[in-house]
């Protein structure tokens, strides 16, 4: 972890109260999640800066959104890191900074994307809950067999601060990797109940994620999927506590993703999928993500 690591460090500095460097302002490439930090601690850094800068950094956390709004939820180009266990801290870090900074600034405009974002996330993990909270969704970079970190409790957490239900935080939140849960924390309660209020708001996807949902547990899958080591699919039990992923424990931190494998089958969901609630996340075609998405 190199370049996540950086930008949480320089976000923190931000949240802070200091300026901190351009890094983020000069970013260009990266994966999905280093294009969020990217783009927070450039908004951070403008928050600081000459009317220039803060014009940039500005503009660089709204083109963020924009292409959020137009690719995909947690995606850019063709590359989703959409439900990642394993690099959520990251995300979390990016637009938690971004709604502290822009809820310090009372800058309206940035402040509702990231509200809405917010939203967006948590209808998802909402519909992926458990009864006890734990999110359990399919989506990129599985953590399924130790390749790649488990990032899962800090989302579970993440959205229990949110929501303001009780939820027990870990002493290291001074860690790099809880940046996201440092700076949760220190968003206003009312700020937190706004988004946690919120009418649910289906975020745009790059893939089609349908949801099946009971009394006795919940599916959700992905038939195809535009990112690393997917797990394609995750099933949980209620009353056992028994969850499930739809990956391969032996692929490698870059398989890439693509239609589902005709050998990880959709299990059924718990309790049967006659009076199921059924929901649909639809994806957008190719053609318009690549006419909306551009580098920067």
């Amino acid at each position: 972890m190199g370049a996540e690591r950086d930008f949480s460090a320089l976000l923190r500095l931000q949240i802070a109260g200091q300026q901190g460097t351009p890094a983020g302002l000069r970013f260009k490439g990266g994966t999905p999640n280093h294009w969020a930090l990217a783009a927070a601690t450039a908004y951070g850094y403008g928050l600081k800066g000459t009317p220039a800068e803060r014009k940039a950094g500005r503009q660089k956390v709204l083109d963020f959104f924009h292409t959020q709004d137009l690719v995909g939820h947690m995606a850019r180009g063709r590359v989703s890191e959409f439900g990642t266990p394993s690099h959520f801290v990251w995300w979390q870090a990016a637009l938690a900074g971004i709604w502290l900074l822009a809820a310090r600034a009372k800058d309206a405009e940035v402040l509702n994307a990231v509200r809405t974002w917010w939203i967006r996330e948590l209808t998802v993990e909402n519909l992926c809950a458990t009864p006890n909270g734990r999110v359990v969704m399919p989506g990129a970079r599985s953590h399924v067999g130790g390749e790649l970190a488990d990032q899962t409790p800090d989302r579970d957490r993440g959205r229990k601060l949110i929501l303001g239900e009780r939820v027990r935080l870990p002493k290291d939140l001074e860690s790099l990797d809880r940046t996201g849960l440092w700076i949760l924390r220190q968003i206003p309660a009312d700020e937190r109940r706004r988004v946690a209020s919120a009418p649910p708001q289906p975020p745009p996807m790059l893939d089609t994620l349908t949801i099946l949902r009971t009394p006795a547990g919940h599916v959700a899958w992905f038939d195809e999927f535009h990112g690393l080591r997917p797990a394609y699919w995750a099933w949980a039990d209620y009353a056992s506590e028994e969850e499930a992923y739809g990956t391969d424990p032996s692929w490698p931190k870059n398989q890439p993703g693509g239609r589902r494998p005709p050998d990880l089958p959709v299990p059924e969901v718990p309790g049967g999928e006659r009076g199921a609630m059924r929901v649909l996340f639809r994806g957008r075609p190719a053609a318009a993500i690549q006419q909306a998405d551009s580098p920067g």
